[in-house]
């Protein structure tokens, strides 16, 4: 895969995940990953998966692209911000999973958020992540 100002997203949040457990990134103008704020699903699943020896290749980051582009799709759908949505990017052990997720700088936002995609289906969504402190998730609810 060639280095240019499309893959450089990719790569650095690609690059997060492998070194922390997991990278966000938004649907803004930058496509940039996020170090802080909150994230949690949504009630449609639009997840991959893959592994470590995979996770570089143009594949991924073609599953990467058209994550991102379903995710800027659903907000546009939804009639929201689609710097609200974005893909998440596990790595766990030698897998890696993407995912679309909702993401806010607000706690409260994220839990209402939240809350409002599980009324909306069947699929509900019972925690919050904090992005910094991944490892603590903040349930729904509580």
């Amino acid at each position: 895969m060639k280095n240019s100002i499309k893959t450089r997203p990719f790569a650095e949040a690609m690059g997060q995940a492998m070194a922390f457990g997991h990278a966000v990134t938004t649907c803004d103008i930058f496509n940039s990953p996020v170090n802080s704020g909150y994230v949690h699903g949504t009630n449609e699943p639009h997840e991959s998966q893959s592994t470590i020896e995979d996770a570089f290749n143009r594949d991924q980051y073609n599953c990467w692209m058209e994550t991102m582009r379903h995710a800027e799709d659903m907000a546009s759908a939804r009639g929201h911000d689609p710097c609200t949505y974005g893909v998440m990017i596990l790595r766990t052990g030698n897998l890696v999973f993407m995912k679309v997720v909702r993401h806010t700088y607000v706690e409260g936002r994220a839990l209402d958020n939240s809350e409002l995609e599980s009324f909306e289906s069947d699929i509900v969504v019972d925690a919050v992540y904090n992005i910094e402190r991944f490892d603590s998730p903040i349930y729904v609810g509580t």
